[in-house]
């Protein structure tokens, strides 16, 4: 086999040798014969088989070579067609781009955040301001029990009579004012007041219904802190007091018959005339009185209102505590502590007059309350203008 090899690439070379010397021959004599001269005829070439086929061969191989080098240039050339569009809208600046969206984004979660971060602080305020008045609330409330403990005991209710007139109405009120006098000294003692927070501005109201004024009332408290001196404070109360003169839903239409006033005291009496409305012909009277010792001054006021066959139609009683909001008398500031009760037809007392203890409208209880709320609001508004 080795030799046959051999010989066919003695017969390639020979081959490749004839064709070479041929094309020499071929180019002397064209460069050699004239360019009129007719050219000679060319000799024809005569290959064996083998390197025919040979040739063929190798030529095959070159084709399917260059076929395959275009495919992958083809392929590569797709490519970078593909790839020109994203080349195209890159810059050499899409960096500062990209780096000045994220800059934005960055600032606007900053500013996010730090609009979250108010919210969150002022629903802590919300939250802890709500927590000290609910604590403050419960104190109250836990002292108004205190002081409920401390009060004398009264197992009935102070038995009405017919009130024929203005002194027999006069005549029952100085005696509840003296019960009412000993429950104040019991109720704004220091030893009650203790730990309490004169500077709270706090207000309850409360139904009862086994009470010394009647079976069934509204029980209405406050805590009002004033901007004005302790004796500045006494002075404006007192006077608010006597302009009033009558306390009660019907305060605003009265004639006033009696009159008897005092440094300490002041008792008034008067009548009503409502042919036209639910009031009808009423008489009345209301007494108050002021004490005064080192602890602070107390007010106390009493007032009744009966109908033309002597039986009561409206009662309230109640007393006012005005302390320094400092135990240094030097101190400037006062606050104020009420306490009253309230009873009448309109609410809690039967039409009859037999003391049933009727349940009280809330409604009576809202009014009340929001009563009250106005006259501290009143009483701090006339407080502010002392002292100037």
């Amino acid at each position: 086999m080795s030799s046959e090899l051999l010989f066919s690439d003695q017969e390639e070379t020979h081959e490749l040798l004839q064709d070479i010397l041929d094309f020499i021959d071929e180019n002397i004599s064209t460069s050699a014969a004239p360019s009129n001269a007719p050219c000679p005829k060319k000799r024809s070439r005569v290959y064996s088989p083998d390197y025919e086929r040979s040739r063929r061969e190798k030529k095959k191989a070159e084709r399917e070579a260059l076929h395959s080098q275009i495919e992958r240039y083809e392929a590569q050339l797709e490519l970078l067609r593909l790839q020109k569009p994203i080349q195209k809208t890159e810059s050499k600046w899409s960096w500062v781009h990209v780096a000045t969206e994220e800059e934005e984004k960055r600032r606007q979660a900053e500013e996010i955040n730090y609009q979250l971060k108010g919210l969150l602080i002022q629903q802590l305020h919300g939250a802890q301001i709500l927590g000290s008045m609910v604590l403050q609330q419960a104190e109250f409330s836990q002292r108004i029990q205190g002081v409920l403990r401390h009060l004398s005991p009264r197992t009935t209710a102070i038995p009405l009579d017919t009130f024929i007139n203005i002194g027999v109405i006069a005549k029952h009120l100085k005696e509840t004012l003296h019960r009412l006098r000993i429950s104040a000294d019991s109720m704004f003692s220091l030893s009650t007041l203790e730990g309490e927070d004169g500077g709270a501005l706090m207000s309850s109201a409360n139904v009862k219904y086994d009470d010394s004024i009647d079976e069934s009332c509204i029980e209405l408290r406050s805590s009002t802190p004033l901007s004005c001196s302790y004796e500045s404070a006494v002075t404006l109360l007192w006077k608010m007091l006597l302009d009033k003169k009558v306390l009660g839903l019907h305060a605003g239409c009265y004639t006033m018959e009696t009159k008897k006033l005092s440094q300490h005291s002041a008792e008034f009496g008067y009548s009503i005339n409502d042919e036209t409305g639910d009031l009808g012909n009423l008489r009345g009277v209301t007494i108050f009185e002021k004490t005064q010792d080192e602890s602070g001054t107390t007010l106390l006021w009493a007032s009744m209102s009966v109908q033309q066959n002597g039986k009561p139609f409206s009662r309230c009683q109640g007393c006012l505590s005005v302390s320094r909001l400092s135990r240094n008398p030097h101190a400037h500031g006062s606050v104020v502590r009420s306490s009253s009760r309230l009873c009448g037809k309109s609410f809690g007392v039967a039409r009859d007059n037999n003391h049933k203890s009727i349940p009280i409208p809330g409604k009576d209880l809202a009014t009340s309350k929001a009563r009250l709320e106005r006259a501290q609001l009143r009483i701090m508004e006339h407080a502010e203008l002392q002292d100037v």
